[in-house]
């Protein structure tokens, strides 16, 4: 069988493309096409725009996502875990302890956690009640990948 009209990917009865990204087809794992895993997507780290504190937990979103950036549903079977980073490597920072929920299962490929630094000051100012962290805390999510083997794990933040 041979076609040898025009390929269409619109919607039957005059609709909008289907892989037409003004669209807003965020379909997980592809509008149409999607590629293998590409990297992790953090959502919810602190920033300057929102701020987290010691001691108090936070959650944040960990996706697999592929070359479009879009999340690979189809992995509910990889585990994920966040660890501190020494100056921002992918080595463990043995001074800094995390609570909460430290490992995560991925479902429909997102791994969620919920977690806090716990505090090490190196000044605490009796007067005016000021603290001042030993250093800036860095952690990194790591995890081993059931769908494409092997250990995959996002930059250090």
């Amino acid at each position: 069988l041979m076609w040898e009209g025009p390929f269409s990917t619109e919607i039957a009865g005059g609709g909008v493309s289907i892989c037409d990204h003004a669209s807003n087809n965020r379909a997980l794992y592809g509008p149409i096409f999607a590629s293998s895993f590409k990297r992790l997507e953090l959502q919810g780290m602190p920033s300057l725009e929102s701020l987290a504190f010691s001691g108090i937990t936070f959650p944040v979103l960990v996706s697999k996502t592929d070359f479009y950036s879009q999340t690979i549903a189809s992995d509910s079977s990889s585990l994920m875990q966040v660890k501190t980073s020494l100056g921002g490597a992918r080595s463990v920072d043995p001074s800094v302890q995390l609570w909460g929920t430290t490992i995560s299962p991925v479902q429909s490929g997102t791994a969620t956690f919920e977690f806090a630094v716990k505090p090490s000051f190196s000044l605490v100012d009796a007067a005016s009640g000021k603290t001042s962290l030993l250093r800036a805390v860095m952690v990194y999510f790591e995890g081993s990948d059931t769908e494409a083997g092997g250990q995959k794990a996002s930059e250090g933040a």
